[in-house]
């Protein structure tokens, strides 16, 4: 039997909050908070955005790491124990970062150099903190959406493996970027104007620690959740109007997180990336109708943070796996168990499994 592996800790920094908390407790609330963003226009129309500062002016999704980053991974390694009186707890040493970001086919509108200057340069900066460590493992994931349930699953396979002690497992991104937004409106893929669908750009950054139980117990760090299976795996139809949507990646992925859980039969709250792009509500209804027949009837529930912080990007599935962690902390969701899935614009598809923590609201 696989061993154990905790979520020991969770931070982001979102559009509509400062740490993983505030921000949960506004998605419960399916509360948003779009705002017309003055640097952009598409096609005459004013761009609804949801931005960490509404007013800031456009920068690369590299820049916006920098700034965004640190914050939310200090949160995480807080939460987690990870920090001794002294600094970071050298028992957990042998360390692994993977980091989700946006698809390499993205980064081209920025400049063919913007991904590898990030691996080089920006990867350092942005986690000096976790120096000390010495990370055994540092991995870089330009899969788009689904890049974060992909890093969560190169974590969990090298902490069965054990490669590594603890994960740090992170996602950044932001669509705000002028030239991005222009390939954006080229595609067709904003919500501008009277388009009966499109995507409201977001941006954040979210962070996830992942470690074996036992370890986790020793150093005294709470568990949030257990996760409990991960599934990757990659669509080769192109989105295009020359190809009919399928569904065949999602629903595979589906099916094999599934099938090891009584094929849901005790899921409550399943997490998507919907964001109004009409190719997921698609390949979504008919994922949906294919694999989830055995979910409890009338009793579980759809959810997608787009609706209150816009389309995310490569940081969207780290976002809600983190806020599906920090419901119990208010007392909602306690120990439900949970399912995500993730796709992306050029093919990966990525599930998870998640069963959060029995503890109720914190005294």
């Amino acid at each position: 039997m696989a061993e154990s592996l905790v979520f020991t800790g969770v931070g982001m920094r979102t559009p509509i909050g400062n740490d993983a908390l505030q921000s949960a407790a506004v998605v419960r609330a399916r509360i948003s908070r779009f705002a017309v963003w003055p640097h952009a226009t598409i096609a005459g129309e004013p761009l609804v955005a949801s931005a960490l500062a509404p007013l800031a002016a456009p920068a690369e999704w590299t820049q916006f790491a920098l700034l965004s980053a640190p914050q939310a991974l200090h949160e995480a390694l807080w939460q987690a124990n990870v920090f001794d009186g002294r600094g970071l707890d050298k028992r957990a040493r042998k360390l692994g970062l993977y980091l989700a970001a946006p698809a390499e086919a993205r980064t081209a509108s920025e400049g063919a150099e913007a991904l590898d200057t990030f691996r080089e340069h920006g990867v350092r900066d942005c986690f000096e903190v976790l120096a000390a460590l010495e990370p055994a493992c540092v991995e870089l994931l330009p899969l788009g959406n689904a890049a974060g349930l992909v890093a969560l699953d190169r974590a969990r396979r090298a902490l069965l493996e054990r490669e590594i002690d603890v994960a740090v497992i992170g996602a950044i991104d932001s669509h705000l970027d002028a030239a991005w937004l222009e390939r954006l409106a080229h595609q067709k893929r904003l919500k501008v104007g009277d388009a009966s669908g499109g995507l409201v750009p977001g941006e954040a950054a979210a962070f996830a620690v992942l470690e074996r139980a036992p370890s986790a117990a020793a150093r005294g760090a709470r568990a949030l959740g257990h996760l409990a299976g991960t599934a990757v795996t990659n669509e080769e139809q192109p989105i295009d109007a020359e190809h009919p949507i399928r569904a065949e990646a999602l629903s595979l992925a589906l099916t094999t997180v599934l099938a090891e859980h009584e094929r849901g039969a005790r899921v409550r709250h399943v997490w998507c990336d919907l964001n109004g792009e009409r190719w997921r509500s698609l390949e979504w209804a008919l994922a949906e109708t294919r694999c989830l027949g055995a979910l409890p009837a009338r009793a579980w529930t759809l959810w997608t943070s787009a609706e209150s912080t816009g389309d995310l990007g490569a940081a969207s599935a780290l976002v809600q796996l983190g806020i599906a962690l920090s419901w119990p902390a208010r007392g909602f969701a306690c120990g439900e168990h949970q399912l995500l899935a993730s796709a992306s614009f050029e093919g990966a598809r990525a599930v998870a499994y998640l069963v959060p923590s029995e503890t109720g609201p914190r005294r």
